[in-house]
C-alpha cells in the first residue's frame, strides 16, 4: 500500500510498503518483514500528469464551446 510517512527532519515522503510474514518451521508467523519504497518521483509524476489533463480538457471544452458560436 501506499502513505506519506514523515522524515527525521519532518518532511513529507511519499512510499510504497510491502509486508511480508516471517514463518517457522511449521508454517507459523513468527515476525513480519516490512519494505519501503520511496516514490515520491512517481507521486509527483502522477499528479503533474492529472494537472496536465485537467488543463487539456479545460482547454478542449473551451475551444468546443467557441466553435459552437
Amino acid at each position: 500500500f501506499e502513505t506519506v510517512r514523515l522524515r527525521k527532519d519532518g518532511t513529507p515522503v511519499a512510499v510504497e510498503i510491502t509486508l511480508s510474514p516471517i514463518l517457522d518451521g511449521i508454517g507459523q508467523i513468527v515476525g513480519v518483514s516490512n519494505i519501503s519504497r520511496d516514490v515520491t518521483a512517481r507521486a509527483e509524476a502522477d499528479a503533474a500528469r492529472e494537472a496536465l489533463l485537467a488543463r487539456e480538457q479545460a482547454a478542449r471544452a473551451h475551444a468546443e464551446a467557441a466553435a459552437a458560436t
